[in-house]
């Protein structure tokens, strides 16, 4: 949880944003952990067949924080 608000602070900082994060619906201890440094869960779809070359599953949550 550290890491992340790390990496919001220092997006803010530059200006960057917003920050968007994807995670696997059954992954829940990340899910919470963006959570809890301020993003906001904007829906749950299903990957693109590229995905499974990046290592994704079928769907993901998509969340955004604007720094």
């Amino acid at each position: 949880m550290r890491a992340i608000r790390l990496m919001v602070g220092l997006a803010r900082s530059c200006g960057v944003g917003p920050l968007r994060v994807l995670i696997e619906p059954d992954n829940v201890a990340p899910r919470r952990a963006v959570e809890r440094a301020g993003f906001h869960l904007l829906d749950e779809v299903e990957t693109l067949p590229e995905g499974a070359a990046l290592g994704l599953g079928p769907r993901v949550c998509r969340y955004v924080i604007d720094p």
